[in-house]
């Protein structure tokens, strides 16, 4: 499961940094963002489902990791709003620099994803192990 998480990241992350290089204004970057969406979508539910049950039953047992989980949990929480949001207003909004909020929705998942491999994985021990 821990090679699959971490290959779906490594595709979305690689999919939004190619979005850079279309032109998304055009149908071809709105269909690309389309499919953004929903591969984040699908991810987080993975993640949900599937990940982050499995780090909360060793958290259990594990007070630091315990702790570490709330944090990560506030801050999904943040994140998931706020990729919601974006994929909202860059349909709707008039005037949005696209490429400025691609920019800055590519840092935040990046940054996210980096935080969790780097201190997540780290915390919960063997990490191919789950």
């Amino acid at each position: 499961m821990f090679e699959e998480i971490k290959k779906e990241r490594t595709t979305i992350i690689d999919n939004l940094k190619n979005m850079k290089k279309l032109n998304i204004h055009s149908r071809e970057g709105h269909l690309g963002l389309l499919s953004a969406k929903n591969d984040i979508l699908a991810h987080i539910k993975n993640e949900d489902e599937n990940f982050y049950p499995v780090l909360k039953k060793k958290a259990a047992s594990n007070n630091r990791l315990k702790e570490t989980l709330n944090a990560f949990d506030k801050d999904m929480a943040v994140i998931s709003k706020y990729t919601l949001d974006f994929f909202e207003s860059i349909f709707t909004e008039e005037g949005i620099d696209l490429e400025l909020a691609l920019e800055k929705f590519i840092e935040v998942h990046t940054t996210r994803i980096k935080r969790e491999e780097a201190i997540l994985y780290s915390k919960c021990g063997n990490a191919a192990s789950i």
